[in-house]
Formats: C-alpha cells, sequence, structure tokens
C-alpha cells in the first residue's frame, strides 16, 4: 500500500515505520483497501493487519473490502471487521453473457453455439471466475466440437465445487493452449514467486 504513495520504500522496512508513514500520507483521508480472492485463514496475520489498519487513521470514512470464497476467511473476517455480506451467485443467464462476451466480445456468435454455450453456463454454478475462464478458453473459437468437448467434461465439472475445482477450470484453459511451446513458456513461469519481476 506504500509502495503505491512512494516509490523509495523499502518492503524490509519495519510495521512501526510502515504504519508511521502511511499515517503521514493518509493524515484526514478516508481510504477504501481491497483486497481480493483472499485465502490466507491465519487469524493472527489479519489481526496484526487489522492494528495497523487501526494504526493509520481513524477516519470514519476509511473501509477494508475483502473478497473470498473461504467461509473460513468470511469468518475470520467477520470477527475482526464486523460485517459481512453473502453474494448471491450469479444466474445462468450471467454467466452466459459473460461467457458469449469472452468468446466473440462484440462480434456474432453462431447460433448452433448458443444452445451448448447456455449448458455450459449453467454449469458454472454461479461462479463469474469459472464463466471467465470458460469463455476466455473458447475465444474466437467456433467449432462446435471443441464446445461439446467442454460442455461434456465430466472431470472439469464434476470439481468446481470442491476446493481445488476452480483449479481444473484453470487446467482446462492450459490444455487449451495451441502449441506444446506456448505451454512449455507458460509452465516455466510458475518457478518464479509470486509478484516476481521478469525481465
Amino acid at each position: 500500500m506504500l509502495q503505491a504513495f512512494a516509490e523509495n520504500v523499502s518492503v524490509d522496512e519495519s510495521q512501526h515505520i510502515v504504519v508511521q508513514k502511511l499515517q503521514e500520507h493518509l493524515r484526514e483521508k478516508n481510504y477504501l483497501l481491497i483486497l481480493d480472492d483472499v485465502w490466507n485463514e491465519d487469524w493472527q496475520k489479519w489481526e496484526s493487519l487489522r492494528s495497523c489498519l487501526l494504526g493509520i487513521g481513524k477516519n470514519v470514512g476509511s473501509r477494508v473490502l475483502v473478497t473470498t470464497r473461504s467461509e473460513n476467511v468470511a469468518s475470520t473476517m467477520e470477527t475482526l471487521f464486523q460485517h459481512r455480506h453473502h453474494l448471491e451467485k450469479l444466474t445462468n443467464e450471467d454467466c452466459w453473457s459473460i461467457i458469449k462476451k469472452r468468446a466473440f466480445g462484440s462480434s456474432s456468435f453462431p447460433l448452433e453455439l448458443e444452445g451448448i454455450g447456455r449448458d455450459i453456463a449453467s454449469k458454472c454454478r454461479g461462479l463469474a471466475l469459472v464463466a471467465n475462464i470458460i469463455g476466455g478458453s473458447l475465444c474466437n473459437n467456433r467449432k462446435k466440437d471443441d464446445w461439446l468437448s467442454i460442455k461434456d467434461d465430466s472431470e472439469v465439472w464434476g470439481s468446481i465445487e470442491e476446493a481445488n475445482g476452480v483449479l481444473r477450470v484453470l487446467q482446462l484453459s492450459f490444455n487449451r493452449l495451441p502449441t506444446p511451446a506456448l505451454k512449455q513458456c507458460f509452465a516455466s513461469c510458475s518457478i518464479f514467486p509470486k509478484d516476481c519481476w521478469v525481465f
């Protein structure tokens, strides 16, 4: 967060110094901190973050928004931040809209794929991420057989509700990369730690 305000900040600085610098930048200002798709369930780390945020500013309008699919993370957030809002899943129509937009953009799509596409959308179980990944993997693909193979892939659809179910959908995207060289390049990126700069 501090690096957004100042480029000369070291990630190795102590928590106290970071909080102090954030206080300087956010004094008398409201902030909105969005932590998207959180999976860390370590309560102590969240308590530490909460303490830091309380130390940064007491502005009534400041907020922290955390999104997660983990019930444990949601319960921890509710304990620490007092508010929890459970979002409903998307409708099949919403999922179809996402798939269609990702697969064909603003261009027209073959009407023969609509029924298959709607069947695929109903299997997304209302998860926008799944619809987005599936639509992306079908980008500009007008082959009926390819759409049918995704619709009928029980390995993908049977696992959506499991903890690693979305990973299977991501695996589908990887499997559909057009060349072995591209797959190898993509897989090679996994050796780098998260947020690592590669030059």
